[in-house]
């Protein structure tokens, strides 16, 4: 087409997005509640990195709606040395008696399972904070959920806050390394747990949310061309956005292993 030219990945493939002059866009449709763009690896993430959850914040974010897992990587922060750390700070709001810590066992598509901790209010019906994806509306909180590699683990093993019997889980988890270290995640995994809670169109390279009691009719090709309008110039601005990956994100959560013997313990449900 005149003025239009097509993208080539890596391997030589032609990509299916295409670089052509854009009108800008600068509000998305009043109807779109959540907005994820379709990076070269196929793999979508929210086109911008001011996302935080409960006031965390994490700049990358995947929506995949072929999985049910909602699976933060446990914070971290970045050192003089432009390495990073273990940020136990960032959990220091969750620290009150009112907040339950409990770690889970969770079984991964690789041949070692890994654990989560899970924090959440001890009162079911109080929120532990919303969701704030850039691009989106606030989305309540019912829990958090980190994965925990290695690094995390140790820094988890002795804390107050985890009961001795999870403590112990832990420390399973690193004798069963054997001295190997188990990599922290680098962003987050939104599946079902989200988008259950909306109405999700994905359109070519647009995945867009709406409320999904939604009564009033929409034009799905316009809002789906409005939102591409919108993210294109934000993808363009993020660096690196086409070389976010997937990563193996430890599976669904082993549903019936029981970390205690004690009946109020909190069990971690499946993914």
């Amino acid at each position: 087409m005149a003025g239009e030219s097509r993208e080539r990945e890596e391997d030589g493939a032609e990509e299916t997005r295409l670089v052509r002059p854009r009108s800008s866009v600068s509000t998305l449709p009043r109807c779109v509640i959540g907005l994820a763009y379709r990076n070269r690896k196929h793999r979508f993430f929210v086109p911008a990195t001011s996302n935080n959850f409960a006031g965390i914040p994490f700049s990358f974010v995947m929506v995949d709606s072929g999985c049910n897992s909602f699976l933060l990587p446990f914070p971290q922060r970045e050192k003089d040395d432009g390495t990073f750390e273990i940020d136990m700070g960032a959990l220091e709001p969750f620290l009150g008696h009112q907040f339950r810590w409990s770690i889970s066992g969770s079984s991964g598509t690789g041949a070692v399972g890994s654990k989560t901790l899970r924090i959440e209010n001890r009162n079911n019906s109080v929120s532990v904070g919303s969701m704030q994806l850039a691009c989106s509306s606030p989305v309540p909180l019912d829990y958090l959920r980190f994965h925990l590699g290695s690094e995390a683990a140790n820094a988890l093993k002795n804390h107050a806050k985890v009961l001795p019997d999870h403590r112990q889980a832990l420390q399973d988890f690193l004798t069963a390394l054997n001295g190997q270290v188990s990599k922290e995640r680098k962003h987050v995994l939104l599946g079902q747990y989200y988008l259950d809670q909306v109405c999700c169109i994905q359109r070519g390279s647009v995945m867009f949310m709406v409320d999904r009691d939604i009564r009033d009719p929409i034009n799905i090709a316009q809002v789906a061309n409005q939102c591409d309008e919108f993210a294109y110039p934000l993808v363009g601005n993020f660096d690196g956005f086409d070389d976010l990956e997937d990563e193996d994100h430890d599976g669904d959560d082993n549903e019936n292993r029981r970390l205690s013997w004690d009946p109020t313990d909190y069990i971690d449900e499946a993914d």
